[in-house]
C-alpha cells in the first residue's frame, strides 16, 4: 500500500493545540462566570450577598463605587452582589 505523499490535511500539532484552546477557554468562561471558584476557603459556605458582607446593587454603581462583583448570590434580577473594598 502507497501513501499519497501529496495529501493535504490538519498536522497532529494544529489538531492538539486547537483542543488546548478550547479546553483553556472553557475554563476561563466558567471562572468568570462563577461556575468554578478559584478561592474555595473564602467563598466555602457563602451563598447569600450579605454572607459575604455585600450588597445588591446595579454593576456601573458597584464599579463607580470602587466594590467587585461576585455574581447574583440571592440577589433579585438585574442585581449583581457588590463587595466593597474601600472599607
Amino acid at each position: 500500500m502507497e501513501l499519497n505523499d501529496k495529501a493535504q490535511g490538519l498536522s497532529m500539532n494544529t489538531i492538539v493545540i486547537a483542543a488546548i484552546v478550547i479546553i483553556v477557554m472553557v475554563v476561563v468562561l466558567l471562572i468568570f462566570n462563577g461556575g468554578i471558584s478559584i478561592f474555595p476557603e473564602f467563598l466555602d459556605g457563602q451563598t447569600e450577598c450579605s454572607s459575604r458582607e455585600g450588597k445588591c446593587t446595579d454593576v456601573d454603581d458597584c464599579k463607580k463605587d470602587g466594590g467587585i462583583i461576585f455574581s447574583e448570590l440571592g440577589c433579585e434580577e438585574g442585581k449583581k452582589c457588590c463587595i466593597d473594598l474601600n472599607s
